[in-house]
């Protein structure tokens, strides 16, 4: 069985990833972002590097 992205799945329901399934032996799975998810990449990036600095001056 092969890793799930961290949070892949739970992206999945409010519809910033689309799970595929490709048919084999063994299935296998991809996620994709939408392209909600792609428009809030941007946001996702900047709250990613203001934790990043949070945390390196020890705010968090």
């Amino acid at each position: 069985m092969g890793e799930v992205p961290a949070g892949a799945r739970e992206a999945v329901g409010p519809g910033l990833v689309e799970r595929r399934v490709t048919e084999g032996f063994p299935n296998r799975v991809s996620y994709d972002p939408t392209p909600l998810g792609v428009r809030l990449r941007p946001l996702l990036i900047e709250l990613y590097r203001a934790g990043q600095r949070l945390q390196a001056d020890g705010g968090v």
